[in-house]
């Protein structure tokens, strides 16, 4: 029987979404089902005629696949060449119209794609491994624990930054047409377009450092840079800022990183 690990993840065509980091384990069967909104509603797929998905490895390698809407649901398995380098990539899953020209929209998230755990030799029972080798192994383990936590640190920051990048907004100002938008714009420089002869160029235009797209409203985003920015210095302030999840038992802890004596410590406690 196949274990699949399977994510949803729910995106918005017009509004900017809390993505939270999703985790796989490489050469696990890992699937991926987007819930697309469109303003916090479900929206209507017949209106989009193609979905691409983009996955940037850590080593730079990207790779593009086209997805299939089945029963109203955009589902993505992530392949063998995804998942040949562990660590941190990005997705981007693009919308395009039926004529398959025009991009409706342009998500983008992080990925965690965490090394398989393997040996060449595998035991009958416990008995093999001597008392201090157990103990050389818990010793390894926490320390492994130890620094992986403080990556994982680093790289939630890095992240937190990007999220606030992704809803930087730098108001610009109206222009009457669409071809009146700058060619060498910057991250979150922002017009209002009101007076093209074409109605759909008409409206709300960001530049995401890549390409201009079309926004519903300033103000969505000030507000959620506000949240970010609240959630950040939480972050910077809270001593177990993270959450970890026993996938036994079901309980999640809150855990961090403290020195004492000189000595890096993993800190952890239950959340009740």
């Amino acid at each position: 029987m196949d274990i699949i690990n399977k994510r949803t993840i729910t995106v918005d065509l017009r509004q900017n979404t809390v993505i939270s980091l999703p985790q796989f384990i490489q050469n696990d069967n890992n699937i991926i089902e987007f819930d697309i909104k469109d303003n916090g509603v479900s929206a209507d797929l017949t209106n989009i005629g193609r979905i691409v998905v983009n996955y940037k490895r850590p080593d730079g390698v990207a790779i593009s696949r086209l997805l299939d809407v089945v029963n109203g649901v955009v589902s993505y398995t992530i392949g063998i060449d995804e998942m040949k380098i562990a660590g941190y990539g990005e997705l981007e899953i693009q919308f395009f119209d039926t004529t398959e020209t025009e991009r409706i929209s342009t998500k983008r998230m992080k990925v965690n794609m965490l090394k398989s755990i393997g040996t060449d030799k595998i035991y009958e029972n416990t008995d093999e491994l001597t008392l201090l080798e157990s103990l050389f192994a818990e010793t390894d383990t926490a320390k492994t624990n130890a620094n992986d936590a403080a990556t994982y640190a680093n790289n939630q920051g890095d992240y937190a930054k990007e999220s606030g990048d992704s809803t930087k907004i730098n108001w610009l100002g109206v222009l009457a047409n669409y071809a009146d938008l700058p060619a060498s714009p910057v991250l979150g420089d922002t017009y209002q377009v009101e007076n093209d002869a074409t109605a759909s160029n008409n409206g709300t235009w960001r530049w995401d450092s890549v390409d201009w797209i079309k926004i519903n409203s300033p103000q969505a985003y000030d507000n959620r840079i506000v949240s970010i920015e609240n959630g950040f210095s939480k972050h910077l302030t809270e001593i177990m800022p993270h959450q970890i999840q026993d996938l036994d038992t079901g309980k999640t802890y809150h855990y961090g990183l403290q020195i004492k004596n000189g000595v890096t410590q993993f800190i952890y406690e239950e959340v009740i």
